[in-house]
This record gives structure tokens, sequence and C-alpha cells, in this order.
């Protein structure tokens, strides 16, 4: 390559639309005026050595070309410049482009473009990349796109951890001690065995170059110490939050989240300006998905604006209004999101609500306006669709919420209330399945709790997924086990619900039934610790001490997965237990099984003797019952 005065400025500028940054976003980069951006690509100015090492940080300059960039930037050297086409970071590359092919990643690819977030997006790669910041939280009121900001940060970031970008979904789990299983899930962690769960993503994650992002980690405060712990054991590891709350943690930058921008309704612009507001064309874009007709013209403009402006630029509430273009003028939108806004304040039926910050009010008012055009039985379904924790499929939803709910299932997609979700690849078909954001199946379930519905809607969940639980079970021990170990772990969130629902009601025999199955899922799985602790729960329960076949499947679910944390104390108490039981119910087969364990356990302790005594009588029970186990 030529090496002209000009040639490094070119390759500055040919580097830059390859990342898709304007010469704002470079300046918001690196710090500086965008004039001087300007003057570095005109080769007006020569940048300092602090400088330059901010310009190779946000251009991405590998570290083998790391030194001569900034020499050749300088005008320190007059050796060939980087080749242009040397690998560029493409912001917004699809998944599957072949410079990012080989980084692990298990990001969902965002069905719409993002709008109107090119500064913040700037500004947020520029905290992501920079070196001195690891763990960075994306914080604001529900609906206002954090999930959404975060995705597109870590897309157009992937090049840069080169062991893995993973998303890590926590919104369905309430309980903060099952933060770390949840992430050692996101990143596929097999086989940590008696290892304590935080020490095994310590040893996995390591000196790894990865990023994580923890989504909707707002009710799970709790458990912002064990994100301090990761950081501080894994050295290269970053970590981005997604939280209506900050953390409140040492070495945390907080990024609140802005509204997208909203015209001024006393000095609207001209028409074509207005197109410019990001708000603007979101509802635009949005409206004209559901009516190809749609457009932003005459009065409609100055409706459409204060429709953005009155839901405060909020994407999601945005989104919500949008979608009602083929069935309202602008104008009844805006009265009815008007009157909603009002009725939150006011009446002491939305006394809940009136101390939330603004921006929360007005998104409880559009999910609320949204709600209250839907048809009764539309809204009776929305209601009890709140039960599914992390989606469901529709064979779940017409278990649950009752027949003809896939058919009106369609009805609430459309409003945007629901979210279509890829299924099960392992199946064939693939499984459709739906869900809804967090936010609004908040309120979708608050509606279930306040009616008479909840309690019925809560059992026919339980059961369902009892049911699936019983069904898969034996199926987990042959050819087929992948697949349904598939459709359990896609299920988790809804089964895990179900069973904490039984344990909340005292429902003794469900429970045990519903543990009994699942405790090889909970061990081929790896989810060692919560199948422990769910099973002591069970096992606990009032009325659950009944010498019951039950309670021995219980119990020999708890033993196997005692065995596996080597937790040797508790194997020879669940498995003892199983054997009284079964000698009581002269069940020959349990007998057998729990002599079987206990001998295996006794190997392990190295008592030899009890163990071949144990094992000796348990083969003869096999073979004088002709069952071998």
């Amino acid at each position: 390559m030529a090496t002209t005065e000009g040639t490094v400025q070119q390759w500055i500028k040919q580097r830059r639309y390859a990342l898709d940054l304007t010469q704002e976003d470079l300046a918001a980069c690196i710090g500086c005026s965008l004039i001087t951006v300007q003057k570095i690509e005109s080769g007006a100015r020569r940048p300092s050595k602090q400088m330059a090492e901010r310009l190779a940080h946000c251009l991405h300059i590998s570290s083998v070309d790391h030194d001569q960039f900034i020499r050749r930037v300088r005008g320190e050297a007059e050796e060939p410049a980087l080749d242009t086409g040397a690998r560029p970071q493409l912001w917004n590359a699809p998944l599957g482009h072949p410079a990012l092919s080989s980084i692990p990643t298990n990001l969902p690819t965002p069905l719409t473009r993002l709008i109107g977030r090119e500064q913040t997006l700037a500004s947020a790669r520029h905290y992501l990349l920079h070196d001195d910041i690891r763990l960075l939280t994306f914080t604001g009121a529900p609906g206002i796109g954090k999930t959404r900001l975060s995705l597109q940060t870590a897309l157009g970031c992937l090049a840069r951890f080169e062991a893995g970008v993973f998303f890590v979904e926590l919104a369905p789990i309430a309980d903060p001690a099952l933060v770390a299983s949840t992430i050692a899930a996101a990143l596929g962690m097999k086989g940590i065995g008696s290892q304590a769960i935080l020490d095994g993503l310590k040893q996995f994650i390591n000196d790894k170059r990865m990023l994580l992002i923890l989504d909707n980690f707002e009710q799970l405060l709790a458990a912002a110490p064990l994100v301090v712990e990761l950081l501080s054991a894994c050295p290269r590891l970053k970590v981005l939050v997604t939280s209506r709350e900050v953390l409140h943690v040492p070495g945390e930058q907080q990024f609140p989240v802005p509204p997208l921008e909203v015209p001024d309704l006393a000095h609207l612009p001209d028409l074509q300006s207005l197109l410019g507001y990001p708000a603007v064309a979101l509802f635009v874009e949005r409206a004209a998905a559901v009516d190809p007709n749609f457009q932003l013209a005459g009065e409609t403009a100055g409706e459409v604006a204060a429709i953005c402006t009155r839901v405060a630029g909020l994407p999601l509430a945005i989104e919500l209004a949008a979608t009602h273009v083929n069935l309202l003028a602008p104008f009844e939108i805006l009265d009815r999101l008007n009157e909603q806004l009002r009725l939150l304040t006011g009446p002491a039926r939305y006394a809940h609500s009136r101390h939330l910050p603004a921006r929360h009010q007005t998104m409880q008012a559009a999910i609320e306006w949204s709600y209250r055009l839907l048809a009764p039985d539309e809204q009776l379904l929305f209601a009890r669709l709140g039960v599914f924790v992390s989606g469901w499929t529709l064979a779940a939803a017409e278990a649950v919420c009752g027949r003809g709910s896939a058919g009106r299932s369609a009805s609430l997609l459309d409003k945007s209330l629901l979210k279509r979700v890829e299924g099960n690849r392992e199946r064939d078909p693939p499984v459709r399945r739906f869900t809804m954001l967090e936010s609004i199946r908040e309120y979708a379930l608050q509606h279930l709790q306040a009616s008479q519905e909840a309690d019925g809607t809560q059992r026919r969940h339980a059961e369902y997924f009892l049911q699936l639980a019983e069904q898969s079970e034996p199926y987990l021990y042959d050819i087929e086990s992948l697949e349904w170990l598939h459709v359990l772990e896609q299920e988790h969130y809804n089964v895990r619900a179900a069973l904490k629902w039984l344990l909340a009601r005292a429902e003794v025999d469900l429970a045990l039934r519903m543990a009994g199955a699942l405790g090889r899922f909970w061990l081929v799985h790896d989810h060692l610790s919560e199948g422990r602790e769910y099973l002591s729960r069970v096992l606990a329960m009032p009325g659950a001490q009944a010498h019951t076949p039950a309670r021995v499947k219980v119990l020999e679910a708890a033993g196997e997965l005692a065995f596996y944390q080597t937790d040797y104390p508790s194997v020879h108490r669940s498995y003892e237990e199983s054997l009284a039981i079964c000698r009581e119910l002269d069940d020959k087969r349990g007998i057998g099984t729990a002599l079987l364990s206990l001998g295996g356990v006794a190997v392990e302790e190295g008592d030899y003797e009890t163990a071949g005594r144990l094992l000796d009588e348990g083969l003869q029970l096999g073979r004088a019952s002709g069952d071998m186990f």
C-alpha cells in the first residue's frame, strides 16, 4: 500500500464506516470535539499520544497492529499502514457474519432495527469497552429499552470478547440463590458435580475474555455481591447489567438509559424534521407495520407528536400505542392515553401506582390503556397468561387458560402484548412458543392475583407441568432423553414456579409426585444444588412423612443427587430411610436399589467389608426376584 500522508487518514475513515460510526460517535468515544475528529480525518491535525491511544481503542485496533497504528497516525513512521480489510469489527453485523462466526454466543437476534439510539449506543459502547470499567449497569423505567439497548451494544462488541458474549435472562427468577446456576446454564456448563456453582463459574471463566449480560436484575439485588466476587476472580470478565435499580457495589458504572427524544409541541417543526425525532420515527415505523397505508401528514403529524410526548418517549409505550392505528385514529389514541394517565394518578384503585416515578406511571398507563381496549375474553386470557414464567407453548395455553386460547392469542400478539419466540429446535416441526415482556407480565399477573381466577389458573398451571414432568420421566433413561431434557430445560422456570406453588399450598401428594419425577432431570442437567433444596423442602412438608412409595421415590432422588455432590452423610440418611420404608412395604425393588446405592457409597468411603455385604445382599435380592434393577 502507498504511504502518502493521506493513507492513514483514509484508513481511519474507512474503518469508521466499517464500524458504522459517525464522526460524532467517534468524538464521543474518544472524548474530544467533533471538529477535532474532522481535522484528524482530513490530515489537518495529528493527535497527541494519549488521543491516539483512545483512537486506537475506539477503532478496535488489534494488539498486533497497535504500535504501528500509533506511530502512523502521529506521523512518526513511514511504514505501510494497516490493511483496511483486516477483520473489521462490524457493529451491526448479524450473528451469522463470517467475521463473528467463531465467537461463542447465545445472543438473540433482534427482529427490528434500533431507532434513534445512535448517540446512546456510542456512549454505551465506549463505557463497555473502557479498560477500567468491568461492571456497567443500564438503569431506567420499565419499557425504556434497557434490554434492547444491551443486545445491540453487545452485538457490536462481539469481536472484543473472543471467549464469548452470553445473555442471562433473570426476569423469570426471584430467588437470588439461583443467579449462579442461571448463569451457569446460559454458559452451557456441565459436570460441576460436588463443586459449588460459584466456584465452578470462577474456574470455567477463569482468565477468559468474556461478557455476561445479566438482564432484569432489579428483583435480585441481594445477589449483587456474587457479581462482584465473580468479577474479582475473573480478571478479563465484563458484566453488563440491566436493572430498574442500581446495584450499589464497588466498581459499578451506572448508565441511565434515556427515553427517545420527542419534539416540543409548542414549536412543532416541519414534517421532514418531525420524522427526524426518534420517538416519532418509531411510532411511524411500527404503525406502518400494522397499517401499510399509515402516513404522517396534516393534523396527524401533530397528534402523533403529542402521543409520543404524552408517553414521555418510552419506546414500549410508543409501540403499544402504534399497534392500534388500524382501529383508532391518532386523535382517538391520544384521548384514551390522556384519560388513562389521569385515572392512574387519581382514583384509589390506582393508589399503588401514585408514588411511582413519572415514567413508571406512564408505562403503567400505556399497558392499562392497551388492556382496556381488549374484549372481555381477551382480558381474561391476558390475565391468565401472566401465570406463565418465561414463555409457554400453545398446548400449555390451551390446558391452563382454557380452550380457544391459541386462537385468541393472535389478537394479543397483534397488539404487542405477546411476543413470538423461537421454540424447541430439537423437535420437528419446531414448537411455537410465546412470552411477554416482563413489565407486561407483571401487569397481567397483578390482574390475575386480584381476580377470582388466580387459584384455579395457578392450579391448572401446576397440574400441567406436573403432567409434563411425569410424561418425560420414562424417556430420560433412553435414546429420547435429549429431546425431553431439552423440553424440561426450556420449561424449567415454569416447572420451578409450579413446584413452588405446590409447596406454598401444602399440596403434599402433588409435590411428592413432581419432585420424584424431576430427580433424573436435576441430575442429568446439573441442577444438583437446586434439586436437593426442593427435594429437602418436599420431604419436610407436613404430611409428607407417611411411608409411601412416593416418599421412597423422592428419597432415592435426594440420595442420588447427594451422591454426585459427595455428600455421603446425606446419602446414608436418604437411602437408609428409603430402605426402612421399602422393607416395611415389602418393596423388593426398592430394597435392592437402596442396598446397592448404600453399597456404592461404602465403596467410595473405603469401607469395603460393608460394601461387599450390601452389594451381595442387593444382587441376591435382584436374582431371586428376576429384577436386576
